[in-house]
């Protein structure tokens, strides 16, 4: 997703240069790398989510309780 972003960048570039000579064409291909960013960036911000909420569980978790050992056996 990283890698694919930046090249999703360059084409949309692209779309918009050959929109002088291709304006359907070029305005179609806008939409359609621009929904694939959308797609890629809402996946990065899930992926984000889920790595905060992870970290901030292991942060809150309650440690174990340690027992103090036990001097006085009875049976």
């Amino acid at each position: 997703m990283l890698v694919e972003r930046p090249a999703l960048e360059a084409a949309i570039a692209d779309a918009t240069r050959r929109f002088a000579t291709d304006p359907e064409g070029a305005f179609a291909e806008q939409q359609r790398l621009r929904k694939r960013k959308l797609e890629i960036e809402a996946r990065l911000g899930q992926m984000a989510r889920k790595r905060a909420a992870l970290a901030a569980d292991l942060d809150t978790s309650p440690e174990p309780v340690k027992q103090a050992p036990d001097d006085h056996k009875t049976d």
